[in-house]
């Protein structure tokens, strides 16, 4: 839940099924973080999903990224920068639904 009016959008061409896979595995993210000694900290998405956790292969993310992939024939900076993208959306919806209240910064 946010502290704020936020406008969630979703994402296309990935199934139902596959988004709530996507957010499961964020809503974990968000809990590790949360349980932290930084748990009063900002995060974004690239706290999950770039830097050292940029490896998608075998997470639920992996789906976005071909996705991505396949629409960009072939480029990764394409692919990557857009499933990064899609990502973030879910992971406000994520955050939109949690019970916790959220600050946009």
């Amino acid at each position: 839940m946010f502290t704020t009016q936020e406008v969630i959008k979703g994402v296309n061409n990935i199934s139902q099924q596959e988004q709530e896979l996507i957010k499961a595995y964020l809503q974990g993210a968000i809990y590790c973080w949360c349980n932290t000694e930084r748990k009063y900290d900002t995060f974004y998405a690239r706290d999950f999903l770039g830097g050292n956790n940029t490896f998608w292969e075998g997470t639920p993310v992996e789906t976005l990224y071909n996705h991505y992939l396949q629409v960009g024939n072939g480029n990764h900076d394409y692919a990557f920068s857009e499933a990064a993208k899609a990502a973030g959306r879910l992971l406000k919806s994520v955050l939109n639904d949690d019970k916790r209240i959220f600050e946009v910064m």
